[in-house]
Parts: structure tokens; sequence; C-alpha cells
């Protein structure tokens, strides 16, 4: 084999190599900032959580017509038309220029297309995980918010005994009467915590909804 045939043979095999790393080497990156809102990117984000895909293999078809196969078949011996007399076999023909050409294209193709379709693979492979983890906290985000509903729900059942207590006392000094009396400190705090918890409550309840309807849009935006 000459030396321009060596290389051809090189460039074969080192081909499938790099499209097999460069499909290991995906991930995706994940941050959850202080409000809960998720965000994905493909560079890394301070603070962020790398999430590892799957590496994907592909195995090349072997093209027809490659180099060896015209070397094997120009070094087979040749036999002249005076073949029954002499019995002289002709010596074995080398690869003509164009004849290079045409492997060095179908190589070329060839490694094209397996780039391109190893691109696909990642794409793919990662809308999906991505949209598994988008699945995932979403559920999460619907439990929670049952969650908030539920407590704020308990809560609300006691404001209208809360309420009733406030109006029987006097909120200063100035109101007091014989029917009502000033309220006293203790009385005032409890009051007051209940409906913070309430306000509290509400405003859990619209994050999670906020954070529903977010992840909602980002797993349309996948479909």
């Amino acid at each position: 084999m000459n030396r321009l045939a060596k290389i051809v043979c090189f460039s074969v095999a080192l081909g499938p190599t790099l499209a097999v790393a460069q499909a290991a080497s995906n991930v995706i990156y994940k941050f959850v900032d202080e409000h809960g809102k998720v965000t994905y990117a493909n560079s890394p984000i301070r603070g962020g959580a790398r999430v590892e895909l799957e590496p994907l293999t592909v195995i090349p078809s072997t093209p027809s017509g490659s180099l060896s196969s015209i070397n094997a078949q120009r070094q087979a011996p040749a036999r002249t038309a005076s073949e029954h007399n002499s019995q002289a076999a002709a010596p074995p023909a080398s690869v003509t220029p164009s004849e290079t050409k045409v492997a060095l294209a179908t190589q070329a193709d060839s490694r094209a297309l397996n780039t391109d379709t190893v691109q696909q693979l990642t794409e793919q492979r990662r809308a999906e995980t991505r949209k598994r983890i988008l699945e995932s906290e979403l559920q999460n985000e619907e439990d929670m918010l049952a969650g908030a509903r539920a407590k704020l729900s308990e809560e609300q059942r006691g404001s209208g005994n809360y309420r009733a207590m406030r109006a029987s006392f006097a909120a200063s000094p100035e109101g007091v009467t014989p029917q009502r009396p000033l309220i006293n400190p203790d009385t005032r705090a409890e009051i007051e915590r209940h409906f913070e918890r309430i306000r509290n409550l509400q405003d859990q309840v619209a994050m999670h909804e906020n954070h529903l309807r977010e992840l909602r849009d980002q797993l349309a935006r996948l479909k």
C-alpha cells in the first residue's frame, strides 16, 4: 500500500472515533434561583448543577468502493492475451488519481453524515432528558400547591372567630366602654399571628401557581 492509501485509511479509522467522542461530551446545566425558578443552559451556570447525558455510540457502516477494495482489485495478477502460451502475470496496477479522489470524497461524505446523525441524536436525547426533569418538577409543584391550599383553607376556617374576638375589644383607650374593654397585648398578638399566617399561605399558593405556569410553558415549547 502506497503512502497516499495509508493516509486515506487512517482518516477512515479516525472519523468515527471523533464523532463518538463529540457525542459523549454533551451535558446540560440546571440552576434554581431563590424564588424557585428553574433555568437550563448548555454552558456552566454559577451555582448551577451539572446534568450528565448518557453517551451515544454510533457504529458507522463501511462504505462501498473503499480504497482498500480498489487496491485489492488492482493488485490481482493481470493476464495478457497470450496467457495460454506464456502464463506470465502482469505487474499489479497502482491506484489512479481519479480513483483516489472518489475514495476521499466517499469517506468525507460518510464522516459528515455520521457527525450530523450524532448531533441530531444528541439534541433529541437532551430534549427528552429536559422533558423528564420538567415533568418531575411539575408534579412536585402540583403537590406543594395542593398542600399550601389545604393549609390556607384550614387556617381561614378560624378567621371568623378571630374577627369576632377583635371586634369585642376596644382598639385604644379612647374607645373603651363597659361592653368593649381594652384589648390586652397577648390577645392582640394572637389575632395578628393568625392573619399573618393567612398572608404567608396566600403568598405560597401564588408562588406555586406561578411556578406551575412557567413549567407548563417550558413543556409546551418542547413539543
